[in-house]
């Protein structure tokens, strides 16, 4: 009896051990997990919505199936993934590979990650990081939201582009963007800024300028944001024409 008793024990000593060697192995570096769990976040926000595994696809040439294995917890973001997202969004790329962010976040007046600049970062680029400072939705619901902001004169799909990187703003989209946030009309077509009611949010010292301004303002002490329509008109036209001259300077090197 005492043996039949042993073996019993023995056994259920063997599976204890046997699940416990499964469960060790299935467990993840915590590191991975959040690199991970970052990489999602990215895709939600840029990706959310029906449709999206097929844009992934289409965008990265990594096949749908493997996307869905991903974002269902299947398998772990391979190194493919995280360089398509590091390429595709370069302001998120530090965060997503670290998880650090930006030194200044903390005290950033504005709505979302601190920007930065990167070699070849263009209008489209700035424009699409003030959508997401002015606003909240996220994924294909914000795309539907923009369209009817722009009363249908932008496509859901046309503000999709865009937030993809993979068309340039029109006059019709950045004028309804910089009517909403006029601070960054600037920034958003030059990269720069010059003016006195306008910010530069990659930069320090822009930052704690428009800062002060705030508090300025708040005080009475200076008049209400001017208008940016005309403004907007002009200085969009101006970069225009610059990229024009631009254009035909290469084809002339040629």
């Amino acid at each position: 009896m005492n043996s039949v008793h042993n073996v019993h024990e023995y056994l259920r000593g063997l599976q204890v051990f046997v699940l416990l060697e499964v469960a060790m192995a299935r467990r993840e570096p915590a590191e991975m997990r959040s690199l991970d769990q970052r990489a999602k976040e990215l895709i939600d926000e840029f990706f959310g919505g029906r449709g999206r595994f097929a844009e992934l696809e289409k965008q990265s040439g990594i096949p749908l199936n493997r996307w869905k294995n991903f974002v269902y917890g299947k398998q772990r973001a391979s190194q493919e993934m995280i360089d398509f997202l590091c390429k595709s969004y370069p302001e998120e790329s530090d965060w997503l590979q670290t998880g650090a962010e930006h030194p200044d976040q903390a005290s950033f007046p504005f709505l979302a990650a601190v920007p930065k600049k990167w070699e070849g970062q263009t209008m489209g680029d700035r424009l699409a990081w003030v959508i997401k400072e002015w606003a909240s939705p996220r994924g294909a619901e914000l795309f539907q939201y923009l369209e009817n902001r722009s009363r249908g004169k932008v496509t859901a799909d046309e503000w999709a582009q865009l937030m993809l990187g993979t068309r340039q703003p029109t006059l019709e989209m950045v004028l309804l963007v910089v009517q909403n946030r006029p601070q960054f009309l600037e920034w958003v077509i030059r990269g720069r800024v010059s003016g006195d009611y306008q910010v530069d949010p990659t930069d320090r010292h822009s930052v704690e300028e428009w800062r002060h301004f705030q508090i300025w303002k708040e005080k009475g002490k200076r008049e209400p944001l001017p208008s940016p329509k005309e403004e907007t008109k002009r200085a969009f036209e101006a970069y225009r024409q610059s990229q024009a001259q631009r254009s035909n300077s290469g084809k002339n090197d040629d």
